[in-house]
Formats: C-alpha cells, structure tokens, sequence
C-alpha cells in the first residue's frame, strides 16, 4: 500500500457482498456468510464503507434506485453509488468507468489514493486502477471465471494491466488482509486519526446519577425486543452505571445471551439499524464476547455484550453487580479507585479497565 492510511473501501454488491454472478433484485438479495461482520469490521477500524454497483435492472424497470439504497444502507454501508445504466447507454458511471468513485470522493472529501475496491469482476479492477486505488478481486460470483479469463490471456490492452493488488477466496478474505496490511504499514494504534472520535475518548467519570438505573432497564428492554426474533430474551443491565450510588462513566453496560452466534450477520444488521457498531474479536481482544457500542453524535452512550450459554463471565458480573448493591462500604472504595485510575489512564481504557481486576477479584472471592 502506497498510503499511510487506508481511507475508504468500495464494496461491489452481487457476486462480492453476496448473491452470485447473477443480479438478484433487492428483497431477495443474500450476504454471503460473516460478510455483514466484515463490513462491521471496516467501520470498528474507523474505514468509511460504500458500495458501488451496476444495476441495469433499474433502467428495465424492475427495480427503483430507493430499493437499492435502502438495501444496502441497511447492510451498514455509509453510501450507495448505483449505476442505473444498460450497458452501451454510453454513462460515465457504470463500470468500469470511474464515475461512481469520483462522485464518491467529491461528495465525501476522499483521497481516491487511499480507497480500495473490493469485487469479482475486471470492470471493479480496471475502475480501480484508473481512479488511483487498491484493486482485491474475490474468487466469489465471477471472479474465479474472471482470474481464469486473465491467465488465459483473455483480456488486452487496458483490461490486462489492470491485474489486482490481491486475489482473495472471499469479501472476509479481502477485509483482513486490507486491515492488517493497513494496521503493518502505518503501525496503527487507537490514536491514529482515522479511529472514530467515540473510539478514543478519554475516560471521565461522573458522579452517580439515579437516571442511569430507568435508562439501563429502557434499554435492555429495547436490545430484547429488537433482539428476540434471534431467540435472546435475557438482558441484564450490568457494570457501575447499575449500582445506586457508584461514580461511573456515563455509558450503560448490558449483556445479552444468545444461543449461538450463527444468526451473527443478522443480529449485526439490526443493531446497525439502531446506531450500534460491531467491535469484532479481533479488534475487541475479548473472544468470550461478541462486543458492540452505541454511538450518539459521535459519543458512546452503551455497550452490548453478547455471550453464549454456560459463559462463566455472566455470572461473575451478575454476582460483582449484586455484592456491590449490598454494600456501601464496597461502593465507596470501588468509587476512589476509580477516580485514581481514570486520572491515571484516562487515554488508555484497556488499561483503566485491566487495573481493576484485583479489586474485581477480591470482592468476587468473599
């Protein structure tokens, strides 16, 4: 990568996000497996996400641009960019002409020379090249066919200099490698300036509000609705925001369990809807979890831990939760090591977190 810092990724949508070498009009349109994770992934790394795609169906009158849009907004992309054009109208949009990705990166402020195109066919490889970013071609849809066609020598002149930067088996393929080539050559931390505001913010803490008690039940009771058609139906307020009287960050904590993490996409999907953002393993250093945080105007207003059935955590937290409620004296100790902490590693929450564990231990083993 020639850039410090990858900035966007354009997404292609049938044969790459899912579907197969075929268009498959919205309403009946599937992801492919973990792709709506992925995409939950370039948004958790603080990469800007959009999707652009020919959609001739549109001109046949089959289907409306608004279909589209909201399809693949509801996929978690920032941005839908749809050529709505037949082949040979002679549009500057459809692919592989540039036009989607200039317009693209006029109307959102991108450096073309910091984006990557993921998709299965060489018109997504030679619009790359020619609008200056990173070309990965997915063996998905067309793209196996399409890497034969190359090494038979089926393409010339312009189509064969646009050979990709990567040949991924799959879009969850394309996205690791994008991330970590992008975390190797920039040596990118949680203060590097792409990371979302809410992803840095500096550890405060508040003195106890009782809102935060009727805030917590609201919204656990708001992820169980929304949730129970994925068959979770226990959600607990949990962390210092749910005892009386404790000092905290003002950002409620629940856990939520669910019984496998098989309808994962889907359960991604419907938090994104909400303003969730999915925190992937990889990203949030905590396997036992699958962790998600709900931004406001740019500011963390909840955190959603998912955990499997028989996860020991859920009933230490539940246990820490309920000790503490029993026991001002616990209360206020927990209260001034939190304020020694927050002023310590008020940059650094992994290690504002790790430094109560002592603490967290000793009143768990009472």
């Amino acid at each position: 990568m020639s850039h410090p810092t990858l900035q966007a990724v354009f997404l292609d949508r049938d044969g790459t996000l899912g579907g197969g070498d075929e268009m498959i009009l919205p309403g009946k349109f599937e992801c492919y497996p973990s792709a709506l994770e992925s995409i939950a992934s370039l948004r958790a790394a603080g990469k800007r996400i959009y999707s652009f795609t020919n959609q001739p169906v549109i001109a046949r009158g089959q289907a409306c641009m608004e279909q589209f849009e909201q399809e693949l907004q509801a996929f978690g992309f920032e941005g839908a960019y749809v050529c709505p054009h037949e082949h040979g109208e002679g549009c500057a949009c459809r692919k592989p002409s540039t036009g989607m990705l200039l317009l693209a990166a006029e109307e959102n402020g991108l450096d073309l020379h910091r984006c990557a195109v993921v998709g299965d066919r060489w018109t997504d490889m030679i619009a790359a090249k020619e609008a200056g970013c990173l070309g990965i071609l997915v063996r998905t849809g067309a793209g196996q066919a399409e890497l034969d066609r190359y090494e038979r020598g089926g393409f010339s002149e312009r189509w064969q200099e646009a050979y990709p930067l990567y040949v991924a088996e799959d879009l969850n393929e394309a996205v690791r490698w994008l991330l970590e080539k992008d975390r190797e050559e920039r040596g990118a931390t949680l203060t590097d300036p792409d990371w979302p505001a809410w992803a840095t913010e500096v550890i405060e803490i508040k003195p106890a509000d009782p809102i935060w008690l009727e805030k917590g039940t609201q919204e656990a009771e708001h992820v169980k609705k929304l949730l129970s058609v994925h068959r979770i139906s226990e959600v607990e307020h949990i962390g210092s925001t749910s005892i009386p009287g404790l000092p905290a960050k003002p950002i409620l904590d629940l856990m939520a369990r669910i019984p496998s993490y098989d309808e994962l996409d889907d359960v991604i999907a419907a938090l994104a809807a909400q303003d969730w953002h999915y925190i992937p393993p990889e990203l949030d250093g905590v396997p036992s979890r699958r962790f998600f945080v709900k931004v406001k105007n740019d500011k963390r207003q909840c955190h959603l831990h998912l955990m499997l059935p028989n996860e020991e955590k859920w009933d230490k937290q539940l246990c820490f939760r309920n000790i503490l409620r029993e026991r001002p004296d616990l209360i206020q100790e927990y209260a001034e090591l939190k304020s020694k902490l927050a002023e310590h590693y008020k940059d650094d929450r992994e290690a504002y977190t790790h430094a109560k564990t002592d603490f967290v231990q000793r009143v768990l083993n009472r």
